[in-house]
C-alpha cells in the first residue's frame, strides 16, 4: 500500500491478469498473435461459409483481446449474419456485439443488441461470465432510458465470484459503472473501494480510479478530496493503459477541481464533457450531473445566471448530490 500522498492508495496496487478459460479479454497475448492468420485464412477462403464463420469468430475475440472493439464488432456482426451453427458460438458472438454496442455508445443500435442479448440463455456458463452478460444487459436498459428494469437487473446479479478469483475486481467495477449510472453513487463507491482492496488488473487502474474519483466529487466528500484528485490524477497520466486520457478521464478531473473550489478552471472542459453525454444520446442522471458540476463552476466564476441554468437542468434530471444542494442554497442568497 503506498502512504506517500498521507493515506492508503489502493489504487496503485495492481494484480497481472488473470482470466478463466473460455473467456477473452483485452491483453490476451495468444489470441492477438492468432490476427494475421486469421486475416489470411478470411482472404483465402470466401466461399467457405464454416470456416468463414470459424475465422471471424475467432478474429472478433482476438481484437476484442486487443482492444479493437469496432473490429471486434465488425467480426461479430459478420459471424451472426453468417449464422453459426454452434449456440455456444452465437451466444459468445452476441455477447461481444452487445459489449462493443455499448463501449462505442452507438445508440441507434441498443434495442438490437438488447433483444438479442436477451434471447441467449446463461445456463452452462460460469458464474463470471454468466454475471457479464446481465450486467451489459442491465447497461443497454439504463442506455435505452429504462432505469427501472436496470435496477430490477442489478438486484438479481449480485457479486457472485469469490475474492479470490481473478475477475472478482473486474466485476465489482463494472457493477459500480451501473451504480452510477442509475445514481447509486455511494453504492458505486463501495464497490470500487472493494475492488481497490482487493487489487484491480494492470489495464483497470486507470477506469477504476478515474470511477472512484468521480464518486467522490458527486458525494461532495471533502474528506476525500485529496484521494481523488490523485486518483483523478493518475487516469490523466499520458501512456496509462497504453493510451492518451480521454473527455471521461479530463472530465473527472475537472469535476474533482470544481469541488476543490477550482471551478472557473475547469469550464472549458466540463462544457466539453456535456457535450459528450449529449452526443453519445446520454440522458438522465448521468447529464444531471454534468450540469450539477458547470453549475457550481459558474457559480464559482461569478456567473449566477448560468449557474442557475444549469442547475435547473440538473434538478430535472434527478442529480441529487450535496454539491447540488450547496449551488442551489447559494444561488437562493445571490442577487437575482
Amino acid at each position: 500500500m503506498n502512504r506517500a500522498l498521507g493515506y492508503p492508495h489502493a489504487v496503485l496496487r495492481r494484480r497481472k491478469r488473470a482470466k478463466p478459460r473460455g473467456t477473452a479479454g483485452f491483453g490476451d497475448k495468444a489470441l492477438i498473435r492468432m490476427i494475421p492468420m486469421l486475416d489470411a485464412s478470411i482472404e483465402k477462403h470466401p466461399d467457405d461459409h464454416e470456416k468463414l464463420v470459424h475465422c471471424h469468430k475467432a478474429r472478433a475475440l482476438a481484437r476484442w483481446a486487443q482492444g479493437d472493439v469496432a473490429g471486434a464488432l465488425e467480426d461479430a456482426d459478420r459471424t451472426l449474419a453468417l449464422g453459426p451453427a454452434n449456440p455456444g458460438d452465437e451466444r459468445a458472438m452476441t455477447v461481444v456485439q452487445a459489449s462493443a454496442v455499448v463501449k462505442l455508445s452507438l445508440a441507434s443500435r441498443y434495442d438490437e443488441a438488447l433483444d438479442r442479448l436477451t434471447e441467449q440463455p446463461t445456463t452452462g456458463l460460469d458464474v463470471s461470465n454468466a454475471q457479464h452478460m446481465r450486467l451489459t444487459r442491465a447497461e443497454l436498459l439504463m442506455r435505452l432510458g429504462r432505469a427501472d428494469e436496470a435496477r430490477a437487473v442489478l438486484r438479481e446479479t449480485p457479486i457472485e465470484v469469490h475474492p479470490d478469483q481473478p475477475r472478482y475486481a473486474a466485476a465489482l467495477v463494472g457493477r459500480a459503472h451501473l451504480r452510477l449510472e442509475i445514481g447509486d453513487v455511494a453504492g458505486a463507491l463501495t464497490d470500487v473501494d472493494t475492488a481497490l482492496a482487493h487489487g484491480v488488473d494492470d489495464d483497470d487502474v486507470g477506469k477504476t480510479a478515474n470511477l472512484g474519483a468521480y464518486c467522490i466529487a458527486v458525494l461532495g466528500l471533502h474528506d476525500r478530496l485529496a484521494e481523488a484528485q490523485a486518483w483523478s490524477d493518475l487516469a490523466c497520466s499520458p501512456g496509462l493503459g497504453g493510451r492518451q486520457p480521454g473527455i471521461a478521464e479530463r472530465e473527472t478531473q475537472a469535476a474533482v477541481r470544481t469541488l476543490a473550489g477550482r471551478g472557473a478552471e475547469a469550464i472549458p472542459t466540463l462544457e466539453e464533457g456535456l457535450g459528450f453525454l449529449e452526443r453519445a444520446g446520454r440522458s438522465g442522471v448521468e447529464m444531471g450531473w454534468s450540469h450539477m458540476f458547470l453549475a457550481r463552476a459558474h457559480l464559482d466564476a461569478g456567473n449566477s445566471a448560468e449557474a442557475r441554468r444549469h442547475a435547473e437542468a440538473a434538478l430535472e434530471r434527478q442529480a441529487v448530490s450535496p454539491v447540488l444542494d450547496d449551488v442551489l442554497a447559494r444561488l437562493d442568497r445571490a442577487p437575482d
